[in-house]
């Protein structure tokens, strides 16, 4: 296994909310500090940890990412706590491209 995995790997089995510095990996797997470094922000990447102002990198969880294959008119229109106001007979068709546009009720007559 790569270094850079090895790092990864470490990473990983950190406990939720440690903070890891390149310095202290460097350190503890005896690796350059730029290997070090490059495995952190391939982490970030990855959303393993994650770099915040004043406090450093810390250990985080993994969000859950949610993958849609097809989407519809009408998943959009809930998932954007939005209003439709016409065309409700094509919101179970299937969306290829869209745009979001934001007006008062006033003005969508021009539309």
């Amino acid at each position: 296994m790569s270094k850079h995995q090895d790092i990864l790997d470490y990473l990983e089995n950190l406990a939720i909310g440690n903070r890891v510095s390149v310095r202290s990996i460097s350190n503890h797997l005896h690796v350059s500090e730029g290997t070090a470094y490059r495995a952190i922000k391939e982490a970030e990447k990855r959303g393993i940890v994650e770099t915040k102002p004043r406090s450093g990198t810390v250990r985080i969880a993994q969000a859950n990412k949610v993958q849609i294959e097809t989407q519809t008119y009408s998943e959009i229109a809930r998932i954007s706590d939005s209003e439709v106001l016409a065309g409700e007979a094509g919101l179970s068709q299937e969306v290829s491209k869209f745009s979001i546009g934001a007006m008062t009720r006033g003005n969508i007559g021009r539309y």
